[in-house]
């Protein structure tokens, strides 16, 4: 096929929230971020694409959006940005940048370096192209 006539690749995911919505919750990112630490303190065995993955489950899990990213990234109209150090060994870390939204915000986010799952993730309501996720 010739790549002028190349389709784009575009990922939907229909999850829809679980709860209404004309009903605003507040969330306390802080405590968020906060039981983030507390997961992952304890898995020192964990692989970066599980530590990715976990990210995503675990606040996908609490009606969120969510993006992860190591190096290379950029993330619009987010409401809470976190920086966690993963420990890649006894001295070594690498830094990903987690960045929520609720679910409704137009959070978009591209990362501009390689589709590895150690690298980055997403989740919750959003359509995908290429690289660029855009949240809903």
């Amino acid at each position: 096929m010739n790549s002028k006539n190349k389709k784009p690749s575009i990922e939907t995911n229909s999850i829809q929230p679980n709860v209404q919505t004309d009903i605003s919750i507040d969330i306390d990112f802080n405590k968020v971020f906060a039981d983030l630490e507390n997961i992952f303190k304890g898995t020192p065995n964990c692989s970066q694409s599980d530590f990715t993955q976990g990210v995503v489950n675990h606040y996908v899990a609490q009606n969120l959006n969510v993006f992860i990213c190591h190096p290379v990234h950029k993330c619009d109209n987010y409401e809470a940005k976190h920086h966690y150090e993963f420990k890649t060994n006894l001295i070594q870390s690498k830094g990903y940048d987690i960045y929520l939204a609720h679910r409704g915000k137009p959070m978009v986010a591209t990362n501009f370096g390689d589709g590895g799952e150690s690298q980055w993730g997403y989740g919750g309501v959003f359509t995908r192209e290429h690289q660029t996720i855009k949240y809903q």
